[in-house]
């Protein structure tokens, strides 16, 4: 009998392909059970470059089966996925390659905007750019009734009057989705600041690589950096369960800057 190591699939042994996931079958179950996917790349030289990134990080069961119009899947044994996965997330970083997420199995880690929030300040340029320019049409309106000056005949110059004041009334209410973002990002930063006080209290950052036993040997500073990630991210996690996740990530990548900055010293 043969295997798909894609869907599990059972064929008859004279079968070299899996019918829906288009990849060579394999000739033993237990191939099938150790067997994890890690990424799919679009090119045979794509392919054979994070072969031999994962030989020389160590992984040594990295394998790469071609699938029929879609590229080579890279595939590790079950008990080598985790180290493979950091490795592969360095290459990237170092790589500086644009890729597409949908084409790997790991996610990176989603962090906060904590320091500065872009959408408040690009709101409170439109909320600016509304209060002007509906200011401007509505003096300049409210003017040319006055009879000051005469820019309009008819009932033009209520027409220009009421789009000012439609500008301002969207100024305003601009204004208080400003207040209501700036309250939550408020409420953020402090919770921000609170669970890393907390953690560098509980765990300081001088300690962080004796702690763990880190060893960075030749690895790049992508891969340094998820190396250190990988660890606080529980570390943090596992002591405060009540924090989301993202907030976990922030906190987590602010030391993880810290100790691979002291790494450097």
């Amino acid at each position: 009998m043969a295997w798909c190591p894609k869907c599990k699939e059972e064929y008859e042994a004279h079968i070299e392909s899996c019918v829906e996931c288009q990849v060579p079958l394999v000739q033993t179950i237990e191939e099938v059970e150790t067997e994890c996917q890690l990424m799919i790349v679009k090119t045979e030289e794509e392919s054979e470059r994070v072969l031999e990134f994962l030989e020389y990080s160590g992984i040594k069961t990295a394998t790469a089966l071609p699938l029929d119009d879609i590229g080579f899947c890279i595939s590790v044994h079950q008990d080598d996925r985790e180290a493979a996965v950091r490795f592969i997330q360095g290459f990237l970083v170092g790589e500086k390659e644009e890729v597409e997420t949908e084409d790997y199995y790991f996610d990176e880690y989603r962090t906060l905007d904590i320091e500065e929030n872009l959408g408040l300040i690009e709101m409170k340029s439109g909320y600016k750019a509304l209060l002007g320019f509906g200011g401007l049409l509505f003096i300049i309106a409210a003017v040319d009734r006055l009879e000051l000056i005469t820019l309009f005949t008819g009932n033009i110059a209520y027409v220009v009057m009421g789009m000012g004041a439609l500008f301002i009334v969207g100024a305003i209410a601009t204004k208080k989705i400003i207040k209501e973002k700036e309250s939550i990002h408020s409420a953020l930063k402090e919770e921000y600041q609170r669970l890393y006080e907390w953690y560098v209290e509980a765990y300081p950052i001088d300690t962080f690589e004796m702690r763990h036993t880190i060893e960075y040997g030749d690895l790049d500073e992508g891969a340094k950096y998820f190396l250190v990630m990988d660890k606080l991210v529980r570390e943090v996690g596992t002591n405060t369960m009540q924090a989301k996740e993202e907030m976990v990530n922030t906190v987590a990548d602010k030391v993880a800057q810290q100790v691979l900055m002291q790494s450097r010293v």
